[in-house]
């Protein structure tokens, strides 16, 4: 838990610089703002997990919250009171599919992008 939760946090770290401070690839500083100063979330998307390793990482980082979050929902309904014989294996499963979920949900965006279903809306 110790090696994953390290993991995990390098990867909200990551997320963080790429997508948020947008540190992490060159090419985001040559995207326009709209007048409001909002940034194409879509262009910095696609080009972001157009790396290998991004992507990888990406997923990496997916998986293992995926994980934290299949065990810590059930103990969050537990830490809130939940311990009744019936309920708890219901929140428990409840919070293992909704985790696994995310997961494919969110993973399914890199990979899109990988393999070419998901396409730069411009060119630079």
């Amino acid at each position: 838990m110790v090696m994953s939760g390290l993991i995990v946090l390098a990867f909200i770290i990551y997320h963080i610089a790429h997508f948020t401070v947008r540190v992490t690839d060159p090419r985001f500083g040559l995207l326009k703002a709209d007048p409001l100063g909002h940034y194409d979330v879509y262009s910095m998307m696609v080009y972001g997990f157009q790396n290998y390793y991004v992507s990888g990482f990406y997923l990496l980082g997916l998986f293992l919250l995926a994980l934290h979050l299949s065990h810590g929902s059930s103990s969050f309904f537990q830490s809130l009171g939940f311990n009744d014989k019936k309920l708890t294996p219901r929140l428990a499963s409840g919070g293992r599919i909704f985790a696994w979920l995310l997961f494919i949900g969110y993973m399914s965006i890199p990979i899109a992008i990988l393999t070419g279903v998901v396409k730069p809306a411009q060119q630079l």
